[in-house]
Parts: C-alpha cells; structure tokens; sequence
C-alpha cells in the first residue's frame, strides 16, 4: 500500500507540475477516495500574504476568491504559533507552529469560524454548485483540514460534506492521505515560485539591458558631438 502510494505521488507530481492542473486533479482524486460533495484547497501567497481559492473541484473560477490575509487560516492551528509585536499596542502576529512530522491531523468544522470566513467558503461552495445563492449557509456541512509541509508551506484542504452523518466517514477516509498531499502541493507550489521568480529576473534583466543601451547609445551620442 506504502509502494502504491509513494507511486502516485511520483506520477502525479510529474505529470501535473501546473499548480491549477494540479489541483484539478487532485481535488477528483481526493473526492474519488472519500465520497465527499466537493474538494478546494485554500491556498497561501506569501508575496500578497492572503489566503485565496481558485480551484473548486475540477474546475478552474471565473473569479480568484480572496478569503482574506494568511492569518485567517494560520489561526485555526492550535495557538502556540503566535507571537506579539514589541510596539506599544502588542498587536498579535498569528502564526503557524513548527512543522512537526508526527502530528494528528487538525480537523475543522466550519461552523466554528467566524460569519466573514464561512461566507467565503459558501460562496467557493456554490461557485460550482449552480445553486445560485439557494443553499443555506448554515446547512453547509463542511471541513477544513490543515495541511503543512517541512519546507514552511501551509493550506487548507477545504471538504464539502454529503451531509451530517457521513462527515466522519469522509474525514477518516482521507485522514491517512495528508502528509502525501500536503507534500506534494508544497513541491508544485515551489516550482511553480521557481517558475514566477525566473520570469522576474528576465524582466529585470530586459529592463537592465535596456537602460544600457540606453545608456550606450548617449554615450556614443555625445562623444560624436565633441569630436564635431
């Protein structure tokens, strides 16, 4: 079973390194396993440091959904990973704790979350539903798993139940799966950095070569002038 499994997750890292692809088939993947009504991830950017959605089961939104700043799922994991600012106002800085290999897996039920943060995973919910704002927020039976990974990277793995009485069933289903998946996102997100952080430096390097020739061209410009 441990063979089958480290197989996957070489087949599908290397057939899916497109972080939206990725998820499309990851999220069929995970509902194939468990029998769940709908599969998300809640993604982190750190260079934006929000916490977004853009992939809902198989398919991609017309529209990223911004569930709002990194903290609101860095707050869900138990609260020894905060820590206080040194100004006057000791404003609290959340953060996630130390990765730790061994840990259970840290179930959610998004009925204990705020209004502002269910609203969000209701309207991911019904972003593929077709339910066109008809489903109660409140009869939403739905998880967020944590997942982390040893190089820092953190996500929720966003579960839409069949209903009440089967969300265990589901939760158990998966439960064996995390360390795998939370793994495997961490490794295509970092290509996927890799990737945006190469586009950068050609954009710099383009601009630099620009500004000299630029500069080059102003050069032999004016010497000709004081040869003249």
């Amino acid at each position: 079973m441990v063979k089958q499994l480290n197989r996957l997750s070489a087949d599908i890292a290397a057939e899916n390194p497109d972080m939206i692809h990725f998820q499309q088939v990851l999220n069929k993947w995970i509902r194939s396993q468990t029998g769940s009504r709908l599969v998300a991830f809640l993604l982190i950017s750190r260079e934006c440091n929000t916490c977004f959605c853009q992939v809902c089961g198989d398919e991609l939104l017309k529209e990223i959904i911004n569930c709002g700043d990194a903290s609101v799922l860095y707050g869900l994991f138990p609260k020894n990973g905060s820590s206080r600012t040194n100004d006057e106002s000791e404003e609290e800085i959340i953060l996630p704790p130390v990765y730790t290999p061994d840990a259970a897996p840290f179930f959610v039920d998004i009925k204990s979350l705020n209004e502002t943060f269910r609203a969000k995973l209701h309207t991911i919910a019904e972003s593929v539903e077709g339910s066109d704002g008809k489903l109660p927020k409140d009869s939403l039976s739905a998880t967020i798993i944590l997942l982390q990974a040893r190089c820092g990277f953190v996500a929720g793995l966003l579960m839409v139940h069949q209903n009440e009485r089967t969300k265990d069933i589901e939760r158990h289903a998966i439960a064996p799966h995390l360390h795998m998946i939370g793994t495997l996102l961490s490794i295509v997100a970092n290509v996927e950095e890799q990737k945006r952080l190469a586009r950068q430096s050609q954009i710099f390097l383009s601009m630099a070569q620009n500004v000299f020739s630029s500069l080059r061209k102003s050069f032999f410009f004016e010497h000709r002038i004081l040869a003249i």
